[in-house]
């Protein structure tokens, strides 16, 4: 009967999300990596450094969706992400801490239609697949910390969760491995002893790098910096290396970081609406009575994330890396559900810090159920606004397109633009008598170059050669001076499509 009940509140949890989510999902693709991403899913190819080859492979199952539209079915894998997110949740509040269901099915709830989790939950992108797999070590590190023994199996799961989250975005699994840790020392001993069994799942959990690396050796596939032919190369591309200077930036220094610092603290504040953010404070105080220390210091770990993605990354507060930095404390929303849910369910208790409530016990629960819902309702009045609907990226792709002669060429690189333009042309077959072209020889799978391997100088050389020997007009969509072009001699032209 318990099961039973379960089941049924997974059920509304699942139904609510995943109309939600198809609603205000977009059936076209959005501007930056949003594209790029649906890219790589189509093609089954590399996504940018360090890959993401996780996702690439998970999110194939939505192109088993009977639906026609690409982008559409890329962007209801994050979906499906998101929403079994929120019902791990609500399985770990109720089996591993004892919540009830319908407090369990308020933080769920409450989870999903917040404002970050519901922006990332209708895009391509790999946030919402890390949200899940981080749901899941939660889970199954609760499990572990309650149970006395792990069997064979429990170990191998752990290591193959830990492994697959690595796998699809491996800086964010490990800042925010403290939380496992911490509530799961307990055990090293134990996993200790059944470390081959930990260690084969995480080997199985990192097999798609493997994939990967095997993957970039076929040169027409859509993928990143092409061939990864060495260790060398894979290096490289796995660790960032390639955008050590985008994440560093010179510029950047003390001043961008307190504009970050505040940022998250607005962020977080307006999560989960103002009922949500008041029991959220109420389930953080109360976690120190109610749950096992090593419990309450794990998942306070969780705090610390954005402080010290804030340390890590000198990005300059511009749009592009605000919206970037944003999306990165997504675990910490995801305790922070937890700590709601643990909040509500101290106001269901008779007894809070010696003060016994005297409201007759169905009043009381009527009047929490109350609030209960309230909170929900908040949180979607809140972010009502939510949805990627809109087909601007689109409309201005194909004007770009629409502009040039039949049979020209058109270099896409460092534009918002090139991925919707690849898009259009690659998937949609959208003016396919055009002919596009990497700077860098990165990403489509014409290339004039590897990316890996070719230096500098010999890519200006060979891009100098392709444009004055092209029997075709040639365009750029960037100013082609930052590419230190020899002489424009060669019949190139600027400013087809042009944000600049």
């Amino acid at each position: 009967m318990k099961c039973r009940a379960d089941i049924f509140f997974l059920i509304c949890i699942v139904m609510s999300l995943l109309f939600a989510y198809g609603f205000s999902a977009s059936s076209t693709p959005l501007a930056e990596d949003d594209s790029l991403f649906i890219l790589a899913s189509y093609f089954t190819g590399i996504a940018h450094s360090p890959g993401y080859p996780a996702y690439v492979l998970l999110s194939q199952v939505s192109h088993l969706l009977p639906i026609e539209n690409v982008a559409l079915r890329v962007h209801l894998f994050s979906s499906l992400a998101g929403t079994l997110t929120c019902g791990c949740i609500y399985w770990l509040l109720v089996r591993e801490l004892g919540i009830k269901r319908w407090t369990a099915l308020t933080a769920a709830l409450s989870l999903g239609f917040s404002s970050l989790f519901w922006n990332l939950a209708i895009i391509a992108e790999v946030y919402a697949l890390n949200g899940l797999l981080f749901a899941l070590i939660l889970w199954r590190t609760l499990f572990m910390a309650r149970v006395d023994k792990l069997s064979p199996l429990q170990l191998s799961i752990i290591g193959l969760l830990y492994g697959l989250s690595l796998s699809n975005h491996w800086p964010l699994t490990i800042l925010v491995t403290p939380v496992f840790v911490v509530i799961a020392h307990t055990k090293f001993q134990q996993l200790g002893k059944g470390l081959h069994y930990v260690t084969a799942g995480l080997l199985a959990g990192l097999l798609p790098y493997l994939w990967m690396i095997v993957r970039s050796w076929d040169e027409s596939v859509f993928s990143h910096m092409g061939s990864l032919g060495t260790i060398e190369q894979v290096y490289y591309f796995v660790s960032r290396a390639v955008y050590a200077t985008t994440d560093n930036k010179a510029i950047a220094g003390v001043p961008e970081k307190i504009l970050y610092f505040q940022l998250y603290i607005q962020e977080f504040s307006q999560q989960f609406g103002p009922i949500g953010r008041l029991l959220i404070i109420i389930g953080f105080l109360r976690q120190w009575y109610v749950l096992p220390m090593r419990i309450a210091w794990g998942l306070s770990a969780a705090l610390v994330l954005p402080p010290v993605l804030i340390l890590l990354v000198n990005f300059t507060y511009t749009p592009l890396e605000i919206a970037s930095m944003r999306a990165y404390p997504l675990p910490l929303y995801i305790v922070a559900s937890v700590w709601l849910a643990l909040g509500l369910d101290t106001l269901l208790t008779s007894q809070i810090k010696g003060f016994t409530l005297e409201v007759r016990k169905p009043v009381r629960h009527g009047l929490i159920y109350l609030l209960a819902l309230a909170t929900v309702l908040g949180v979607i009045w809140t972010n009502r606004g939510i949805a990627n609907t809109n087909t601007w990226a689109v409309s201005h792709g194909k004007m770009t397109l629409r502009s040039l002669p039949k049979d020209s060429v058109l270099f896409v690189m460092d534009d918002w633009s090139m991925a919707v333009i690849s898009y259009l042309q690659l998937v949609e077959n959208y003016r396919h008598d055009v002919a596009l072209y990497s700077e860098y020889g990165t990403f489509l799978p014409d290339r004039l170059f590897g990316n890996l391997g070719t230096s500098y100088q010999s890519q200006s050389e060979q891009l100098a050669a392709f444009i004055m020997n092209s029997p075709s007009p040639v365009f750029m969509l960037q100013n082609p001076d930052r590419y230190n072009l020899p002489s424009h001699d060669y019949g190139l032209f600027y400013g087809v499509g042009s944000t600049d």
